[in-house]
């Protein structure tokens, strides 16, 4: 789980952070948990149903409606867009009132116990232990969550921060490859790669 810790904690040591405002949501995850429910629900044909179930996604140029899922339409589209498109829903006042605030559905229902059980096995369990729902009955609710914040512990190319001895990788840095927004799959990358140069670099810097 990320806390910010790390940028706290090289912030109150007068380390600048870079590109705090680049945050990235998932569209997808259990209220008043941080539990992300995968893209492989949506993958696998899952609708975003709004509280008079409508697939709203439609309503805000993600469209045509089809039976299966198709690539950056509808429940497929971009994570930026299905959170935004939320939003607007919450404003209009037809997002689901849940304990833990306000949601959509993530129906799965049509797809069958069946697949669902052999496809989805994590999701079954995640629903029924976090929310008391079976999801082969009962659509999940689910709402955006930050995910990913691509600023940081501002450092360079060898992920050494302004303040002599600290190097700084993965989610805690800005090294500034990601942009504005980060593409799938490349934290982890990010991760390897700077935490190697780190490593290496904070050991040649103590010789």
């Amino acid at each position: 789980i990320v806390t910010g810790d790390g940028m706290a904690l090289a912030y109150r040591h007068g380390v600048p952070l870079r590109d705090m405002e680049f945050v990235q949501y998932h569209p997808t995850c259990l209220p008043g948990t941080g539990i992300l429910i995968t893209e492989a629900c949506r993958g696998e044909g899952a609708f975003l149903l709004n509280k008079e179930g409508n697939r709203y996604l439609q309503d805000y140029g993600l469209g045509p409606a089809e039976a299966k899922p198709r690539n950056k339409y509808m429940e497929l589209g971009p994570r930026d867009r299905l959170s935004q498109a939320f939003w607007h829903e919450q404003r209009r006042g037809r997002t689901v009132n849940t304990p833990q605030g306000e949601a959509v559905l993530l129906d799965l229902r049509h797809l069958g116990p069946g697949k669902i059980k052999e496809r989805l096995p994590l999701i079954l369990d995640l629903a029924k232990q976090f929310m008391g729902i079976d999801a082969t009955t009962t659509p999940i609710p689910v709402r955006p969550a930050v995910h990913y914040t691509m600023g940081g512990i501002l450092v360079d190319i060898r992920t050494a921060s302004p303040l002599a001895g600290l190097f700084a990788a993965g989610e805690c840095s800005s090294v500034g490859i990601h942009g504005a927004n980060r593409l799938g799959s490349n934290s982890l990358a990010e991760l390897s790669v700077f935490g190697r140069v780190a490593g290496e670099q904070a050991a040649e810097d103590r010789e």
